[in-house]
């Protein structure tokens, strides 16, 4: 299921019983539904994406994405090779036990990064989110970002809402919650609260897009260590 900006923009108008443009413009309204998709994006955290940094040998820092909100997942993969190595994140102050004194030591691929700076900026000043990695890599490769990205406004009536298929109605709800805020009409307050409840069951059931029991590997061996007994095996 997709939902275009008119057929959305129809659905609130339905819903607030005003068929054509008196109170509520089709601009506020579309205003809205963007609004909308913003909030389910940075609060559930849906629109996931992967992009290739390059990487040069010797270069220690890289930009962010600047429609990120998060990073999920960073992983180096070398120019010739089939390898790919995840990348451990570690606040700034951390990263000196990793470091120490030694910011710029290189080494095949780098084991951990970090970030500073703000995300979303294509200026100079201030600059965008940095990367930096350690140890600084020596050789060529790309980093495989895995991140959370912002929404692309609708601005045309056959654009389609940047939401997640199936959920569209969310986006509805929140422009609903907004124009009744807005005619200071007295139930907009339960609007909100409706819109906050499907938000919420949004957020379980696409954390992870399955519906499985979550499980935890060893490696190759039967057991984990603090499963074994003092004979060697199981105690179970």
């Amino acid at each position: 299921m997709t939902m275009t900006l008119a057929q959305a923009r129809t659905a609130v108008r339905d819903l607030i019983d005003e068929a054509t443009a008196e109170f509520w413009t089709d601009a506020q309204l579309n205003n809205w539904l963007n609004q909308g998709c913003a909030d389910i994006a940075r609060r559930a955290m849906v629109l996931r994406q992967m992009v290739n940094i390059p990487v040069t040998a010797e270069t220690q820092n890289y930009p962010a994405p600047t429609d990120m909100y998060q990073i999920y997942r960073l992983q180096f993969v070398p120019s010739t090779g089939v390898f790919i190595y995840p990348l451990t994140f570690m606040g700034y102050q951390e990263a000196d036990q990793a470091w120490g004194t030694y910011q710029q030591f290189p080494a095949a691929w780098p084991e951990i990064f970090t970030f500073w700076n703000n995300p979303g900026r294509t200026t100079a000043s201030p600059p965008t989110l940095t990367i930096r990695l350690f140890p600084v890599p020596a050789q060529d490769g790309e980093l495989q970002c895995f991140y959370y990205r912002q929404v692309v406004n609708a601005v045309a009536d056959g654009d389609q809402l940047d939401t997640i298929p199936g959920w569209e109605d969310l986006a509805v709800e929140y422009a609903i919650y907004l124009a009744k805020r807005k005619d200071k009409e007295p139930d907009w307050q339960d609007a909100f609260a409706f819109y906050e409840q499907k938000l919420n069951d949004m957020i379980m059931v696409t954390g992870t897009f399955q519906d499985q029991a979550g499980t935890f590997s060893t490696g190759q061996g039967q057991w984990p260590p603090w499963a074994i007994g003092s004979y060697g095996g199981s105690d179970w």
